[in-house]
C-alpha cells in the first residue's frame, strides 16, 4: 500500500492544471502564465498569482518598471515561451537573460513555475507527481527539470510525454466491448493531435497488448519525433492580436498578449470571460473589447513566427522558431496540411481513432479538419464524439486528457500495470578497431517499456585503458538531437568567433539546410577554419544540434598494460540521461581505479567535432601479385609434369623438387613484382590452379615416402605453395620447430613457417618458438631464416598481429633494430637491412592489437623507438649521399617506415617491402 498520493500535472502556461488520483483536480487558469524574474541571481523568482499581481514589464505606460522596449531585456517571462525555448535548446543550457550579467535557466523557470501549480493543487513532497512534458523535449532538457525539481524538494517526480498521457487517457476511457478487438492487429494506430499555447503537435502511435496477470491492456507504442513543431500557440496568438488592432503600441500588445483572455478564449473557442478591459497606451488609455471578430478570423491569421513578439524577447531568450519567417500560409491551411501529413504517414496500418487535446483545443470541429473529411472517410474516421471512442474523433475540449492520463501513468506505475511502449535515443561510443575509429551503439532505436529501467548487456573487448597512460578521452554520440525547417542567422550569435564568408554566406546556408545533418555538414565542410567551415557548423549546430560530445578522466594510478574496460549504460524513458559507465572488465584491474568506476555524464561533457580517423600508424598486409598469364605454367611445365610423373624413391627427386621451386618462384622479365602464385597458393589462371593443386596433392602423397635425410629439404622446397602446402608437411614443420635443437632443421622450418603456418594457433607455435630462441641465444646474432619467417606471416596474414603478445613483438621489434644498427654501423645497407627494416615495419602491424605499442610517449618504449630512428636516419643519409641505382627508392622506403612509426604513414612504400 502507497503512503503518498498521486497526481497527474499538466503546465505549459495557458489552462494548466493537477489532479490527484481518485481526488480532485485544480481550475484551470485560462489566461497566459508568467515568471517574473529577479535582477539578483539569488532573488525570488514570482510565478503564479505572485507573478500576476507584479507590474514589472506588464506593459504598462507606468510605472516606469512597467514599460518594456524591444531594446531591453525582459523580466516577465511566459511560460508557453520557456518552454518553446528549453525544446528547442534541445541537449545545451538555455538561459533567460535579465541584464547585468544575471541569467535564470530555463528548466529553472518551468520547475518553480510546476512547484506552484502542485502546491496550490494541495501536493506535499511525499506525493508522487507525473508531469507532462512536450514530444520533442531531449534527454538533458528532462534531466535538468528534474534536478531543479528535486533542488526545490520535489524528488518524486515522474516524466511522461504530453502525447502519451493523452493516448492513455483515451485508451483507459474507451468502452471495453469497443476494446475488446483494439490492438490485436500489429497495424492499428491512433493520431494525438495536441493544441497547446507552447505548440502544435500531432502524433501517431501504434498499439500493442500486454498481458498482466490475465488482463490484457491495450497500451500505446511511441516512436521518438524527428523535428520541433512549427506552429506554436504564442505565436498565433501574437499574429491575431496585430491583425485585430495594427495601431498598437508595444506596451498595448504586451498586455493584450500576457494579460487579456480574450486571444486564447477565441482561438480554444470558449465564451469570453469578460466584456472589455481597460487598455494602457503610450499616451492614453481605451478599452479592449474584440467582440467576435476576433474569433472569427483567428484561423485567417499567419502561422509564421510573429516578428515583434521574438524581437521584443530576443534579448533575453532566443527564440529561433521551427518555420519559415517569410511565410505567408494563414494558421488554418498550414494546420491542415500537418494534420493530412500525419494521416498519411501509415497507408499500412488501421487508424482506430483521433484524440485532439490542449488547453487550445476547440469544442466544435475545427475547418482544418473537416477539410480532410474525404481522407477521414477512407480511413473509417468520419464521426466527431463528445467522449472517447473508437474509429471516431474526440474532441476533449472540457475534458483535460493531459492531466488524466498522467494521473492514470501514476496509478500504473504504483500498481506496476503495463504502461505504454517506448523508442530508446540512439546513443553511441567512439573506439578505435583495426586502425580505425567506429561508433559502437550503447543504445539502440528499441523499444522498451515505459517507465521501467532499461539496461542492454554491456560492451565487453572493445574498449580499453591504453598501458601507461593515465588519462583517458572518451567521445559519445547521440542520434538525431534535433532538426529545423529554417534558419535565420541574424537572430541570435550566430558570427560570434566565426569568420564570414559575407560573399557566400546564402550559398552555405543552402548547402547546409540541404544536408540535413550535422554529420553530413562536417563532411561537406572538413576543414574548419577555411572555406566557411566554423560558420557552416555553427549553422548545423543550431539547425540540426551537434550529437558529438567529449570528456577526458584522470586516473589515481597508472595501468603498466592495456587495461580492457566493460561499458553498460542504464536508461528510463522521459527520465533523463543515460547513466554510461566504465568498469575494468578484470576483476584485478579494480586496484588502478582504486575501487571506482567512471560515470559518464553527457550533461558535463563538452560539444565537440568528432576526432579525425587516425592516420596510419601501421602498413596493411600485402597481397602477393599473381601473373595473371600464368607464365611460369608455360615456361616450367617441363619440370613440373616431370616431378609430377616421378615415383618418391627416385634417386634424383630432389632434384626434380628443385625444379618445382624454381617453377613457383619464377621471375617473369619487365614484371619483377608479379609472382607466380599468391600465399593463398592461387595462381594467375584456372588450368594453372589446378596445377598447383596437383603439385599439392602429389607431394602429400609422396612425402610419407621420402627418406628422413632428404625430408627437410623436401619441405624446404615444397613450402613454396604456400598456403597449398599439405597438412602431413605442415605437421612435421610443427614438430621440427618444436624439437628445442637450434640447428638447421630448426632454421629451415622455421622459414617454411613462414610461408605455409595460417591460423591462430600455427602463429602462436612459430611466434613462440621464435622468442623462446631469442631468449636463449645469449646476445648471439637472430638468424635471418627468423627474420624472413616474421616478415612474411606478418605482412602476408591478416590477422598474424592478432596471435602475438606484446613481450614478443618487442623482442622482435628489438632484434630487428640491432640488425639493422649492425649493418648501419659497417655502412652495409644491402639485403639484410632491408629485410630488418621490413619485418620491423610490419611488426609495426601488432598496434592493431595495443595502439599504444612502440608510443615514444610511452617510457618502456621510447628507447626502442629512438634506436629505431637513429638507424633510419642513417640509412636516410646514406641514401641521400648516394648514386647508387635505387638510392632514391631506399630513401623514400626508410623515411617512410619511420611516418608509420609515427602515424603519419602511407601504403604507397609497401611495393618497396614485398616478400
Amino acid at each position: 500500500m502507497s503512503f503518498y498520493e498521486v497526481y497527474g500535472c499538466a503546465a505549459f502556461g495557458f489552462g494548466d492544471q493537477a489532479l490527484q488520483v481518485e481526488g480532485n483536480i485544480s481550475e484551470p487558469t485560462f489566461y497566459l502564465a508568467d515568471a517574473v524574474l529577479p535582477t539578483h541571481p539569488s532573488g525570488k523568482i514570482r510565478t503564479g498569482e505572485d507573478a500576476e499581481e507584479e507590474r514589472i514589464h506588464s506593459g504598462l505606460s507606468w510605472p516606469p518598471e512597467a514599460r518594456i522596449s524591444r531594446k531591453a531585456f525582459m523580466r516577465r517571462a511566459p511560460i508557453p515561451c520557456v518552454w518553446n525555448g528549453l525544446v528547442e535548446a534541445g541537449d545545451r543550457v538555455a538561459r533567460w537573460k535579465v541584464g547585468q550579467g544575471v541569467s535564470f535557466t530555463l528548466n529553472r523557470i518551468i520547475a518553480l513555475h510546476i512547484v506552484d501549480l502542485l502546491q496550490n493543487a494541495g501536493f506535499n513532497r511525499q506525493d508522487m507527481a507525473v508531469l507532462a512534458i512536450p514530444d520533442a523535449l531531449d534527454e538533458f532538457g528532462q534531466d535538468a527539470l528534474l534536478r531543479e525539481l528535486k533542488i526545490a524538494g520535489f524528488a518524486n517526480i515522474q516524466l511522461l510525454w504530453r502525447p502519451v498521457a493523452a493516448a492513455i487517457s483515451w485508451l483507459s476511457e474507451i468502452d471495453q466491448n469497443e476494446k475488446h478487438d483494439l490492438g490485436k492487429s500489429p497495424n492499428e494506430h491512433i493520431v494525438v493531435v495536441y493544441l497547446g499555447p507552447d505548440g502544435v503537435e500531432m502524433t501517431t502511435f501504434g498499439l500493442c497488448r500486454e498481458d498482466y496477470d490475465g488482463t490484457e491492456f491495450v497500451i500505446p507504442v511511441r516512436e521518438r519525433p524527428t523535428c520541433f513543431p512549427t506552429i506554436t500557440g504564442f505565436d498565433w496568438a501574437a499574429n491575431a492580436i496585430e491583425a485585430f488592432r495594427k495601431d498598437m503600441d508595444d506596451g498595448a500588445f504586451w498586455q493584450a498578449f500576457t494579460n487579456f483572455p480574450h486571444i486564447w478564449e477565441a482561438i480554444s473557442g470558449r465564451r469570453y470571460s469578460k466584456d472589455r478591459i481597460v487598455w494602457s497606451f503610450d499616451d492614453h488609455w481605451s478599452f479592449w473589447n474584440p467582440g467576435e471578430k476576433l474569433r472569427e478570423h483567428v484561423f485567417e491569421v499567419s502561422s509564421k513566427p510573429n516578428a515583434r513578439l521574438r524581437e521584443t524577447l530576443s534579448n533575453s531568450c532566443s527564440l529561433l522558431g521551427t518555420s519559415d519567417a517569410d511565410s505567408i500560409e494563414p494558421v488554418g491551411e498550414k494546420l491542415a496540411g500537418y494534420f493530412l501529413s500525419v494521416l498519411k504517414s501509415r497507408s499500412k496500418s488501421r487508424l482506430r481513432g483521433i484524440l485532439v487535446t490542449g488547453s487550445l483545443c476547440p469544442p466544435e470541429l475545427p475547418s482544418w479538419i473537416f477539410s480532410a473529411s474525404n481522407e477521414l472517410r477512407s480511413l473509417g474516421v468520419a464521426e466527431c464524439s463528445k467522449k472517447p471512442k473508437t474509429d471516431a474523433i474526440w474532441l476533449a475540449h472540457s475534458h483535460n486528457a493531459l492531466v488524466d492520463g498522467c494521473a492514470e501513468y501514476g496509478r500504473r506505475l504504483d500498481m506496476g500495470l503495463p504502461t505504454y511502449l517506448d523508442t530508446l535515443p540512439q546513443l553511441a561510443v567512439l573506439v578505435e578497431m583495426g586502425g580505425e575509429h567506429k561508433w559502437i551503439d550503447l543504445l539502440k532505436s528499441e523499444t522498451c517499456k515505459g517507465g521501467k529501467p532499461f539496461k542492454p548487456p554491456s560492451i565487453r573487448n572493445k574498449f580499453a585503458i591504453q598501458a601507461n597512460t593515465q588519462r583517458l578521452q572518451v567521445f559519445l554520440k547521440k542520434g538525431e538531437v534535433r532538426k529545423r525547417g529554417f534558419f535565420h542567422p541574424e537572430i541570435g550569435n550566430i558570427y560570434d568567433g566565426v569568420t564570414r564568408q559575407t560573399f557566400r554566406d546564402e550559398e552555405i546556408l543552402a548547402t547546409v539546410q540541404h544536408a540535413g545533418s550535422y554529420e553530413k555538414v562536417l563532411e561537406l565542410f572538413p576543414q574548419k577554419e577555411s572555406d566557411g567551415g566554423a560558420y557552416a557548423r555553427k549553422i548545423a549546430s543550431e539547425m540540426f544540434g551537434n550529437p558529438f560530445r567529449r570528456a577526458e578522466f584522470s586516473f589515481p594510478t597508472v595501468p603498466v598494460e592495456n587495461m580492457p574496460v566493460n561499458i553498460s549504460v542504464e536508461i528510463r524513458p522521459a527520465s533523463g540521461l543515460a547513466q554510461i559507465t566504465l568498469e575494468p572488465s578484470n576483476a584485478d584491474d579494480a586496484i588502478y581505479l582504486r575501487g571506482r568506476e567512471i560515470f559518464l555524464d553527457y550533461s558535463t561533457m563538452e560539444e565537440t567535432d568528432p576526432p579525425p580517423q587516425p592516420t596510419l600508424g601501421w602498413p596493411d598486409s600485402v597481397k602477393i601479385e599473381v601473373d595473371p598469364d600464368a607464365t611460369f605454367s608455360r615456361a616450367c611445365r617441363w619440370s613440373i609434369e616431370k616431378y609430377l610423373q616421378a615415383n618418391p624413391d627416385d634417386f634424383n627427386i630432389l632434384n626434380l623438387v628443385e625444379d618445382v621451386k624454381w617453377a613457383l618462384t619464377y621471375s617473369i622479365q619487365n614484371y619483377a613484382n608479379y609472382r607466380p602464385i599468391n600465399q593463398d597458393g592461387a595462381a594467375g589462371t584456372e588450368e594453372a590452379s589446378r596445377l598447383i593443386d596437383m603439385l599439392a596433392k602429389k607431394a602429400s602423397i609422396d612425402f610419407p615416402a621420402i627418406g628422413d635425410g632428404l625430408k627437410r629439404k623436401f619441405i624446404s622446397r615444397l613450402s613454396w605453395l604456400y598456403a597449398k602446402t599439405p597438412e602431413n608437411i605442415r605437421t612435421e614443420v610443427r614438430k621440427n620447430i618444436s624439437q628445442g635443437y637450434y640447428n638447421i632443421k630448426w632454421n629451415e622450418g622455421v622459414e617454411a613457417a613462414g610461408r605455409i603456418f595460417i591460423n591462430e594457433n600455427d602463429l602462436k607455435l612459430l611466434y613462440k618458438e621464435v622468442y623462446k630462441r631469442i631468449r636463449s641465444n645469449h646476445n648471439t646474432p637472430f638468424p635471418i631464416q627468423s627474420y624472413r619467417a616474421l616478415w612474411r606471416v606478418l605482412s602476408l596474414r591478416e590477422k598474424s598481429p592478432l596471435a602475438m603478445a606484446r613481450k614478443q613483438a618487442e623482442a622482435f621489434c628489438e632484434e630487428s633494430v640491432k640488425m639493422m644498427r649492425r649493418e648501419a654501423n659497417t655502412n652495409r645497407y644491402k639485403q639484410r637491412f632491408f629485410q630488418a627494416a621490413g619485418l620491423f615495419l610490419f611488426i609495426l602491424r601488432f598496434r592493431q592489437v595495443d595502439r599504444g605499442f612502440l608510443d615514444p610517449d610511452n617510457l618502456s618504449d621510447s628507447g626502442l623507438f629512438k634506436r629505431a630512428i637513429e638507424c633510419l636516419r642513417a640509412a636516410e643519409d646514406h641514401f641521400s649521399r648516394s648514386h647508387e641505382p635505387g638510392a632514391d627508392r631506399a630513401k623514400e622506403l626508410v623515411i617512410g617506415i619511420e611516418k608509420f612509426m609515427r602515424f603519419e604513414g602511407s601504403n604507397d612504400i609497401l611495393t618497396s617491402v614485398r616478400p
